[in-house]
């Protein structure tokens, strides 16, 4: 078995007034970054079984990200 982790990918910035840091989500940037890089990782020949996330927002969106590519 073969077991790959993956950071999130850039968030809206800690401390950003009105938004708590368990409800930062991925920013635009964000997006198009974590798409890039999964894309990559599948060119290189690595897919996906099966993908887990911490439930916090950034996560959760890197993961959706991930699994849809």
């Amino acid at each position: 078995m073969i077991v790959g982790l993956l950071r999130h990918g850039p968030a809206v910035p800690r401390s950003t007034p009105g938004i708590p840091d368990d409800e930062r989500s991925l920013t635009p940037k964000g997006r198009q970054k974590t798409a890039r890089a999964a894309r990559g990782l599948r060119r290189l020949g690595l897919g996906f079984d099966r993908v887990v996330s911490s439930p916090l927002p950034r996560a959760r969106q890197t993961a959706e990200i991930v699994a849809e590519i």
